[in-house]
């Protein structure tokens, strides 16, 4: 799940390590806190037909008729999806199947960040592949014609599909969960980056 800014782009970068987890250990120790989920509330899109080619060009497959997708990244080029529209703010959200094997130096972005270059990419495990599917996406799209935008309260027609109480602050529940998937997932975060980000941003107050 992240906020739209501008526009969605999805990529199989030369970043930094992913965090690898057994399927032991995934089932015994990392059954996710149960509580109610946002992604439940919209409908899955078709990567064909929401979002195009940013870059990699044959390193990138759809599937299923265009619900799924498989990037790749090997010596010649990585590759990314971009959403054809652009949106004020929205919501995404997707299930991601990392890398398989050995793929230290390797990372699947929304956007982000490095680990400093510690890990860089072995090749002879080449091509990485990494799996999009039951993709949600939507917001307040851009139209840069538009006096008022869509969503607008000025507009009268306005539906905003990420209006409420439940997509501006986190429930109690949902605030465990956050906490629970950082302290037993999360593998990498710049608010915690101290030698390479001196002032944090505000997010990370």
């Amino acid at each position: 799940m992240a906020f739209l800014q501008e526009i969605v782009a999805l990529g199989l970068l030369v970043l930094c390590m992913t965090a690898a987890v057994s399927s032991h250990s995934r089932h015994s120790r990392y059954t996710p806190p149960n509580v109610v989920r946002l992604t439940d509330a919209f409908s899955h899109v078709s990567i064909g037909q929401e979002y195009s080619t940013f870059f990699g060009g044959s390193n990138t497959k759809l599937l299923n008729n265009g619900s799924s997708a498989n990037l790749a990244l090997d010596k010649s080029s990585g590759s990314g999806l971009v959403s054809r529209n652009k949106y004020y703010y929205g919501f995404f959200s997707a299930a991601i199947k990392l890398p398989s094997g050995l793929s230290p130096g390797v990372v699947v972005a929304f956007y982000w960040a490095t680990h400093g270059g510690k890990y860089p990419v072995n090749y002879k495990y080449a091509p990485f592949v990494v799996s999009f599917a039951e993709m949600e996406m939507t917001g307040c799209i851009f139209n840069q014609t538009a006096i008022v935008t869509s969503c607008s309260k000025a507009n009268p027609s306005s539906l905003d599909p990420v209006d409420g109480p439940e997509f501006a602050r986190l429930s109690k529940e949902q605030s465990v969960a956050m906490d629970w998937a950082r302290r037993k997932l999360m593998f990498y975060s710049y608010c915690n980056d101290r030698s390479r980000f001196k002032a944090m941003p505000p997010e990370c107050k």
